[in-house]
């Protein structure tokens, strides 16, 4: 059947770059929860995914979205050599019995995170100093604590697990603070062949 690696992360964590970087390496095909969400943003005409993420359509239809987006994926994971991108779908595959090849759970500090976001949505370039106590700054660390607490709750709720803890539905946990991107692929390379997930 071929290969199925899944690679999650708080938002801000690096999931997408990482899941990129290994897609192309590795010759494998990439399918995230981000890129079906983009697509409904555009066919709904957001002219950008941020506004599309802080619209009231996003927050009434949140559940119904998300519900999607694990059928959907649900649904890739039958396909041969794919990397799927999504926060919880190492959880998912444990609670469902699917066979993955390696599940990677990407940890970054609440700060990093916070300052990844803002140059994501451009309201911060990646080298300008934030203080910790700027209201900018605040404001962001509740949002992406608030995100978590209510998809960490829909998970819950619909697979009846305890997703607090990444080891116990991921191979991998790492903790790419320190690293940049480049860095954390090749650490994480690494741990995948010496743990013998993939061939050389």
């Amino acid at each position: 059947m071929g290969y199925l690696i899944v690679v999650g992360g708080h938002e801000g964590a690096g999931a997408s770059t990482i899941s990129k970087m290994m897609a192309r390496n590795l010759g494998m095909h990439l399918f995230s929860d981000e890129v079906i969400l983009r697509d409904i943003a555009a066919q709904n005409g957001y002219s950008s995914f941020n506004k599309f993420l802080l619209s009231d359509y996003y927050n009434e239809h949140y559940e119904e979205l998300y519900s999607m987006l694990d059928d959907k994926l649900i649904q890739a994971s039958s396909w041969h050599n794919l990397i799927i991108e999504s926060r919880y779908f190492a959880v998912i595959a444990h609670k469902l019995k699917i066979a993955c090849t390696v599940r990677i759970w990407l940890e970054v500090d609440i700060d990093k995170r916070a300052r990844r976001y803002l140059h994501r949505v451009h309201k911060l370039d990646i080298g300008k100093k934030l203080s910790t106590e700027s209201k900018m700054f605040k404001e962001v660390v509740t949002s992406l604590e608030t995100d978590l607490l209510k998809e960490t709750k829909r998970i819950t709720k619909k697979y009846q697990v305890d997703c607090s803890d990444p080891s116990k539905y991921n191979d991998i946990v790492f903790n790419s603070t320190a690293y940049n991107a480049g860095d954390t692929f090749n650490k994480l390379l690494t741990l995948i062949y010496d743990g013998k997930y993939l061939s050389d």
